[in-house]
């Protein structure tokens, strides 16, 4: 069985904020439909980041969906356009991006991105939500501080 990483969350979000574009050019996103029935492009993978006085793992997951609420709809069609098209790089969305540390909802911690923007996919123009997180392997079990190392006390002569 793998063992597990282990870290401090303060490494994590101690890092300020991180280059999308250069962290992640790379991850493929899929055209797939989503559970709640929305087309979308999905990918993941893994990443390293040095974080403070370490390297951790990082799991990657990146949607981009087509937003459908009062404003747009997303016509049957259009669904099967989008589903039917190539995939797409996550360096379409990312360059210049960057993602600020977070705690997420589970305990565990990373960096998220997240933005709005219009995408043609074949002949369908449509406002897509770009989601991304970068979450640390494990994190959630992690402790919040890396302990101070302080040396050693001599006792005191008399």
């Amino acid at each position: 069985m793998k063992e597990k990483q282990k870290g401090y969350k303060s490494d994590v979000l101690g890092m300020g904020s991180v280059n999308l574009g250069k962290l992640v050019p790379n991850t493929i996103l899929h055209p797939k439909l989503s559970s709640s029935g929305k087309a979308n492009f999905n990918g993941n993978g893994s990443v390293s980041l040095e974080c403070g006085e370490a390297t951790y793992k990082f799991q990657v997951a990146m949607n981009v969906t087509a937003i459908q609420n009062d404003s747009q709809a997303v016509s049957e069609d259009e669904k099967k356009e989008i589903l039917a098209s190539s995939p797409l790089t996550s360096a379409q969305f990312l360059k210049g991006k960057t993602a600020e540390p977070q705690v997420f909802s589970t305990g565990s911690v990373g960096f998220h991105y997240g933005e709005k923007v219009a995408l043609t996919v074949g002949k369908v123009t449509k406002q897509f939500q770009i989601g991304l997180n970068l979450i640390a392997h494990g994190s959630a079990e992690w402790d919040e501080q890396r302990p101070v190392e302080r040396p050693d006390e001599q006792p005191a002569t008399a």
